[in-house]
């Protein structure tokens, strides 16, 4: 005849215990995953709030609208950027790529006429775009 017995607290306690040994590693891992998918979602939507001032009609009076967004260093070159936005206002976007690389992000984007390369970093808790490219 089998031992019975009742279910006592130190049993939950074992139980639990047991349960969180080997599940501990997998909430971890769900919790990095979820951090590093949320900062990519982030970067390509900032990203995309760049292009979508670059190729519209009025893009250099819109261009305020992403400053915080722009690297410091690229902020220097005005004259670089409304040459850019000289090329690329009006132009219709034909395909785009998302390339998340070595803590950078780069965006690449076929216009009708030409192609526009964007590239971003994390510079702590903000992200930055630093490179705005038009050939």
């Amino acid at each position: 005849m089998a031992l019975k017995r009742k279910i006592a607290l130190e049993d939950f306690v074992l139980a639990f215990t047991i349960l969180l040994t080997f599940s501990y590693p997998f909430i971890i891992t769900f919790f990095i995953l979820y951090k590093e998918h949320e900062k990519r979602f982030y970067a390509k939507s900032v990203m995309e709030k760049v292009l979508k001032v670059l190729v519209s009609e009025n893009c250099e009076e819109m261009f305020v609208e992403v400053i915080p967004h722009i690297h410091k260093g690229l902020l220097g070159k005005v004259l670089e950027f409304e040459e850019i936005c000289s090329k690329t206002a009006g132009k219709n976007v034909i395909a785009k790529e998302f390339i998340p690389k070595d803590g950078e992000f780069i965006y690449r984007i076929k216009l009708s006429e030409g192609r526009l390369s964007l590239v971003g970093i994390w510079e702590g808790e903000t992200f930055r775009v630093i490179l705005i490219d038009y050939d």
